[in-house]
This record gives C-alpha cells, structure tokens and sequence, in this order.
C-alpha cells in the first residue's frame, strides 16, 4: 500500500479488498491512521450491504410471484421510511446530530444502520437520541430492532458468497472506535457507569 494515497483511493482500496474483516481494516487504519475514522465507517456500511445480499431471496422465475413480491417489497420499504428517525437527518443536518449526543459521525453510523446489537444500547442513550432526532423513544426502538440496515446508495457486488455481518455490543463500539476524551467519556455516561475502557 502506498502512502501517497488520497482518502479516495484508500477507501477505494479497501472496498476491493475480498474481506473485510477486522484484521483488514486493521491492517488498513494502521497503514492510513489519518483516515481511521472513514475506515471504520465504511467497514460499517460494507457490513450492511453483505446483510442485505444475505437476506435477498433468489430470484424466481414466476411473474405472478414477481408481481406480490415487488408489491410486498413496497409496502414493507414505505412503511420502514415511515418510521426510520433518521430520515430527515442527512449531511450537515446529520453531524449536527452526532454533535448534539457527543458521539463521532462513525459511532453514530454504525448505530442508524443497526450494526450495533440492540440489547446492547443503553435507555440514557436511547432517550437522548430519540430527543435529538424529533421521535418517540419507541419508534426509535422499534427501527432499532430492526436487521442491520442497508444505505440505498451503495452497491456492492461480491465475487463469492458474503458472510453474515456480526454486530457488536454498545461498549465493543466504544473500544473499538477512535473517541476523543470528551466523546468517550460522553459514550460511557450513556452507560451509566464509569468505565473508561
């Protein structure tokens, strides 16, 4: 790997790469630290895109079937809009709610897109992010408790079958993402707790 290489590149790179476990995006954060943060979000949103490729049904020859099946999709993809929180949170709106919970926009990622697993998430942060984002406390759990999410925007195509996606808990996501002292000690305050680590 070069270090000459600008973010693009380097997120290209690791894009391409036929995992991307953590041993990957760690050889890769150790090789670009300055770009950890995109790194870790990026992981994230790959993670979701294999979940998805693993919960599609295969493809079936039947055009009455692929008639309900696209109504079904329908219904159910509208539906979800309706109740995802994070809807009308995109770009400068977005970092402005990861300002507003103290967390980084890579912690705030890997949580909207359900990386993170959901009996893992403490109430205090729940209640404050469901101040934040405009919404009940319980469409938030309920879009919480929903499989890993999918951006619409990425497409990934995978040369061999993708693997389940592990989620983690609230506390991995907290040792495993690069916090300043004021955002890991806000993320530990949402646990209730004082453990630093």
């Amino acid at each position: 790997m070069s270090h000459n290489q600008n973010l693009e590149e380097v997120l290209d790179a690791f894009s391409m790469e036929l995992s991307h476990d953590r041993e990957t995006l760690a050889r890769y954060v150790e090789s670009y630290p300055e770009y950890k943060n995109e790194l870790i979000e990026l992981s994230f949103e790959i993670r979701a895109v294999e979940n998805e490729a693993r919960l599609k049904p295969e493809a079936i020859d039947d055009p009455t079937f692929s008639s309900a099946w696209n109504t079904l999709q329908a219904a159910g993809s509208s539906s979800a809009r309706s109740t995802n929180p994070f809807r009308k949170f995109q770009g400068k709106k977005f970092a402005s709610l990861c300002k507003s919970l103290g967390l980084p926009k890579a912690f705030v990622v890997a949580i909207r897109n359900r990386q993170v697993e959901f009996e893992s998430l403490p109430e205090r942060f729940l209640v404050a992010a469901s101040t934040a984002l405009e919404s009940t406390l319980e469409d938030l759990k309920t879009f919480l408790r929903e499989p890993p999410n999918v951006l619409q925007t990425l497409e990934f195509k995978a040369d061999k079958k993708p693997q389940i996606a592990q989620q983690v808990t609230f506390q991995e996501l907290i040792e495993n993402t690069e916090l300043t002292d004021e955002e890991r000690k806000t993320a530990v305050g949402y646990l209730g707790h004082d453990r630093s680590n």
